[in-house]
């Protein structure tokens, strides 16, 4: 019989020497994520390479590879949290991170920012800054950070992106929302954006500094130089506001004496005003009472004029009535005459 040879394993630069011993390493089984594939190459003997992939409509999370070892196992880095991830799933998880940082950055909104408003408000170009805050740092960079920069450090470590965007917005120079953004969008060119905002506050304060040393340090110890800031502004904030909170109060005060000092002059008017009315009506008054005692004088004249013309006039009347009632028995006496005469003259005849 004669056989084809097959070269199965060829050696080079030996050097004329030659192998005692050959031995063949077959990789144990890997461990295959659901709804997955995994190729492995040469066989599945050593040296070897598996690839993962996903079956469908599928996102593969974690390393796509892993390689064979020599003694038969497979580098595991990466393969805990390897998994075929659907759509909907991927959706949900998003749908879930995005739940969670509008709540963490609102519940730092709502319960450090809004707070910190009422006692240190956000400044800007125009507000009042006290002159120990200008030239230079009011904390050291590394050797505060634990002391007096402490509370400004743990938010730092716990919570970089609120306390680096509330620092921003203290100083106006981002708003809060919009440092929310950027540190979460641009995270990787976080030490960037830090460097040219820390040169901005430097420009700000006029501190000494240069642009290198800014990157340096938010490239190097982003979180020291976020704290210095963040206690920066924080003590920046709280003496402008208790500047501008005295004046307010001698303001307030110098409005209550001008106010005070006008009610008293507006009272002081409105009872010589009083006082002045009060003597016009009672003249007022006193001039009405002699025009109608003037009037009932006038009036009481006019009645007796009227009495003795109505008694002029009944007397008349009576008089009138007295001569009619004698003119009357005139005529009755001279009625009467002829029929007197008559009978006279009868009783004279005899008839």
């Amino acid at each position: 019989l004669t056989s084809r040879w097959r070269t199965v394993l060829a050696a080079t630069e030996m050097d004329g020497g030659r192998w005692d011993e050959i031995s063949f390493v077959q990789c144990g089984d890997v461990e295959i994520p659901d709804n997955g594939r995994v190729d492995i190459s040469n066989g599945g003997y050593y040296p070897s390479t598996a690839k993962f992939s996903c079956q469908g409509a599928r996102i593969l999370a974690g390393f796509s590879e892993a390689s064979c070892l020599p003694g038969g196992g497979w580098d595991n880095v990466g393969g805990m949290g390897r998994r075929c991830w659907t759509l909907a799933e991927m959706v949900i998880c998003a749908c879930a991170l995005f739940v969670f940082e509008v709540l963490v950055f609102g519940g730092y909104y709502y319960c450090v920012v809004v707070p910190k408003a009422r006692t240190g408000p956000p400044i800007d170009r125009n507000s009042f800054c006290p002159e120990e805050y200008y030239r230079t740092w009011n904390n050291e960079f590394i050797f505060d950070a634990g002391d007096e920069a402490n509370t400004q450090l743990r938010w730092v470590l716990f919570c970089p992106c609120c306390r680096i965007a509330h620092t921003w917005h203290s100083l106006s120079l981002l708003p809060y929302h919009a440092g929310i953004f950027l540190t979460q969008l641009f995270c990787i060119f976080l030490p960037c954006m830090g460097a040219w905002l820390r040169g901005s506050i430097r420009e700000r304060f006029n501190i000494e500094g240069q642009r290198s040393n800014d990157c340096t340090a938010w490239l190097c110890c982003c979180c020291f130089a976020a704290a210095q800031e963040a206690k920066h502004s924080d003590d920046v904030c709280n003496a402008s506001w208790c500047q501008e909170e005295v004046q307010r109060r001698q303001e307030a005060r110098k409005e209550e004496l001008e106010r005070q000092a006008k009610e008293k002059h507006d009272a002081k008017h409105k009872a010589k005003a009083h006082e002045q009315s009060d003597a016009v009506k009672a003249a007022l008054e006193a001039a009405r009472a002699e025009r109608i005692g003037k009037s009932e004088g006038s009036l009481t004249s006019y009645k007796s004029e009227d009495a003795k013309i109505a008694r002029a006039k009944s007397f008349s009347k009576a008089k009138s009535f007295a001569r009619g009632k004698s003119f009357a028995r005139s005529q009755s006496t001279l009625a009467r005459r002829p029929s007197i005469i008559e009978g006279a003259l009868e009783g004279e005849l005899g008839c």
